[in-house]
C-alpha cells in the first residue's frame, strides 16, 4: 500500500499478520522503484510495539501507525 501524506512524504506500507513477520521481496521491490520517505510494516501485535526490521523498515501496530499519519509538521 502507498500513502502520499501531504506533509509527509510517500509512505510505503505492507500489512502481515503476527508480530514476526518481515516484508515481502515485492515491498523491497516497490520501495527501491518509489523511493518512499517512511517505510512501514504493521504488525499485529500492541500498538505500543515499534521495531526496526531492517532495510529502513519500521514494524508497527495499527494504532501507532494511525498515530504517525496523524502527525502533520508545524505550519502543515
Amino acid at each position: 500500500m502507498l500513502i502520499d501524506a501531504h506533509g509527509l512524504g510517500l509512505m510505503a506500507i505492507e500489512v502481515k499478520k503476527g508480530t514476526n513477520a518481515k516484508p515481502r521481496r515485492g515491498f523491497y521491490s516497490a520501495c527501491e522503484d518509489l523511493q518512499p520517505a517512511h517505510k512501514f510494516l504493521v504488525h499485529s501485535g500492541a500498538d505500543g510495539e515499534a521495531y526496526p526490521v531492517g532495510d529502513g523498515v519500521m514494524a508497527v501496530g495499527l494504532m501507532g501507525l494511525a498515530h504517525r499519519l496523524a502527525q502533520r509538521p508545524e505550519g502543515q
